[in-house]
């Protein structure tokens, strides 16, 4: 085992035996994350008697696998003790391929995402080189290989990460992931603790495989697998730091983000169980956590609501396409021809704030956009009778405007029996929700584990 990696296998060998000291440590990082303490300060007292009451175990156990996790490294106790999670044991590594923009998210052992001035003391403390220079501007710096590339940078929410355009061909893009992975590997060479990277993709993603199995939205991303970004020294730093990429689905991924978030914000929603996200991007999709567990279906692909057929499509649309998929009446078609007017290409590369500008301007735009959020917001709800409904992505910008045309909508359609039972919050992430949840989603696929949150008491 390589240095940089000396202690993962602790975790791997907990993950093997179905450890109680892996359930309690996720425990106690659930609990950890409280809107009342500082971003540098994850210190708090957890109560041991919450973990004896949640795993219905005895005081000496609880105080054995505390003590266990300690020795390990897993967490850190003080004078008083008090145990915290060790934010630094390791780190996990988050990309989103979106139709308009790539989004890279650097979280800590406590799912903690890192903002950009983080990222870069990082790099300067491993000798690596840099990632932002003075002006702002991205500069992929390595000196180890004398390598430097430039990109646009596009970002008005630096505490997340970073973002840079989605080109619009294979080869650009799968440059830019390369140049992500090799300035971070190369990071994890010097003794950064990377443990595991997770990249999201929209359409048909296949995990188990690590490919995607059909992107409308991004055709070129058809097939795409891990051949794409493998150079010989990135597979070489990745097989010498037992470092691994893991797939997954771009929904899929912000609700796992949106969802822990959920503890960190101390958000008066942390308790629910059973969740529907709506991700609005170039397309429409959505993801399930259902009693505390993110639902995937029979082969991962639910969640594709953007391709629902709208029953009252006009005749003859604004703009004479038809979608990506080939149908003509998707519900992702209908906002982008006849709430925004814009073809698919215009759409996705629009600014978020033309888009907002465009749709406030427009009491009739924004009461479209609120009937398409309304009746999906009540087609899922009726089905699965959630407790939270999260809307991220794009319509955590327009929310505020059309917000009460949405609930007339809903009070008009919905059944008052499920609508009075579930509520409706706003992303905390915002874009980002895909990226920080994709680095949480590597870390459980690199143990072999299921995603399970506890009920908060």
């Amino acid at each position: 085992m390589d240095f940089a990696k000396k202690g993962f296998e602790t975790l791997e060998d907990m993950a093997k035996e179905r450890s109680l000291n892996l359930k309690v440590l996720d425990f106690i990082r659930q609990l950890s994350f409280d809107k009342s303490l500082a971003a540098k300060d994850t210190s708090y007292k957890i109560s041991k008697s919450l973990i004896k009451s949640t795993f219905n175990v005895t005081y000496t156990t609880v105080r054995k696998t505390i003590e266990n996790l300690i020795k390990d490294d897993l967490l850190i106790t003080d004078d008083k003790d008090e145990f915290r999670i060790n934010t630094e044991f390791a780190y996990f590594l988050g990309i989103v391929i979106g139709t308009s923009h790539i989004k890279v998210s650097l979280v800590n052992f406590a799912f903690e995402y890192m903002d950009k001035n983080s990222i870069n003391s990082i790099f300067e403390k491993h000798k690596v080189g840099r990632i932002f220079d003075d002006e702002g501007q991205m500069v992929f710096e390595n000196k180890l290989t004398g390598k430097i590339e430039k990109y646009i940078f596009e970002n008005e929410l630096d505490e997340f990460g970073f973002c840079i355009k989605t080109p619009d061909n294979l080869d650009d893009t799968s440059k830019i992931l390369i140049d992500v992975l090799e300035i971070f590997t190369t990071a994890a060479k010097n003794g950064f603790r990377l443990m595991s990277i997770g990249i999201a993709f929209p359409g048909a993603v296949d995990i188990e495989n690590r490919k995607v199995v059909n992107c409308y939205n991004l055709s070129f991303l058809n097939a795409f697998c891990m051949r794409n970004i493998l150079t010989k020294d990135i597979k070489e730093a990745l097989e010498l730091l037992n470092i691994d990429i893991f797939f997954e689905h771009n929904s899929k991924s912000a609700a796992i983000g949106e969802k822990f978030y959920l503890y960190k914000n101390d958000s008066q929603f942390k308790k629910s169980k059973n969740i529907i996200t709506l991700f609005l991007s170039t397309g429409f999709s959505s993801a399930l956590i259902l009693d505390n567990k993110i639902f995937r279906g029979a082969n991962n692909l639910s969640g594709e609501i953007g391709h629902l057929q709208m029953i009252d499509f006009p005749e003859k649309g604004k703009i004479n396409e038809s979608c990506t998929c080939g149908k003509d009446k998707c519900v992702e078609l209908y906002v982008r021809n006849e709430i925004f007017e814009m073809t698919l290409d215009n759409y996705k590369n629009m600014d978020i704030k033309v888009l907002e500008e465009k749709l406030i301007s427009s009491e009739e735009k924004k009461q479209k956009l609120a009937i398409v959020i309304a009746k999906l917001i009540n087609d899922t709800s009726a089905l699965i009778n959630p407790d939270l409904v999260i809307l991220t992505g794009k319509i955590s910008r327009f929310y505020e405007y059309i917000s009460v045309n949405i609930k007339n909508k809903l009070d008009e359609i919905s059944l008052p029996f499920i609508k009075d039972n579930y509520n409706i919050c706003t992303s905390s992430l915002c874009h980002y929700s895909p990226s920080v949840g994709a680095a949480i989603s590597s870390y459980y696929q690199c143990l072999k584990e299921d995603i399970v949150w506890y009920d908060v008491k």
